[in-house]
């Protein structure tokens, strides 16, 4: 049990990194030309409550704020997902004023247990997970937690920063693929296809 691991949009594979952090601390995640964030904050859980866990993401643009925030109701941790001041139920959506949808999904028992944030180039998806090792489970202090991943969709607008957005590479002139060292083979010629890039957050590297 310790702290969250993340790649880039760049991995092409092996270790993942270990993302430090203090619980109760905001860390960004990624920002953009468009004025884009997204930012993550930091729980204390695990069996002792020494590990770390992502336990709210915000993302920001213009006047939009939409939160993601595990919230521990009782013996249960609830996710919360807000969209300009309106809490979405499960498999609800909505529209962000500038471009892009928000959805509460997927759901069990009628709640929400993930959010997508789709833009133009950049999928936000937010899955929560539970325990499910019978010492976790058997521990009432461990937690739920989310893990993160952002999927390039089309060129990001630069400059792109952030812990994940740092390792953003943007493709070379004339090339239709993204994110470095996993571009498609046939990155610089005419017609190849956009091959998406994934960078993620997640408690256990996958």
């Amino acid at each position: 049990v310790g702290d969250p691991h993340w790649r880039g949009f760049n991995y092409t594979g092996g270790p993942w990194n270990l993302a430090k952090g203090q619980p109760g601390n905001t860390y960004s995640l990624y920002r953009d030309g468009q004025g884009a964030k997204l930012n993550s904050l930091f729980g204390a859980g695990g069996r002792d409550g020494t590990a770390t866990f992502i336990r709210s993401i915000t993302f920001l643009r213009g006047t939009n704020k939409v939160t993601a925030s595990l919230v521990n109701i009782g013996k249960d941790w609830v996710l919360q997902v807000v969209v300009n001041g309106r809490r979405l139920a499960a498999l609800q959506s909505a529209t962000l004023p500038g471009g892009g949808v928000v959805q509460a999904t997927p759901s069990k028992r009628g709640r929400p247990t993930g959010v997508v944030i789709t833009l133009p180039y950049l999928r936000i998806l937010a899955r929560q997970r539970n325990p499910f090792k019978a010492g976790q489970v058997s521990s009432p202090r461990y937690g739920s937690w989310l893990d993160v991943y952002l999927t390039v969709l089309a060129p990001l607008p630069t400059p792109v920063q952030g812990l994940l957005g740092n390792t953003y590479v943007p493709p070379k002139a004339g090339s239709l693929s993204a994110g470095g060292g996993q571009a498609g083979a046939g990155g610089g010629q005419g017609g190849a296809a956009f091959v998406p890039q994934t960078a993620a957050l997640t408690f256990t590297p996958q």
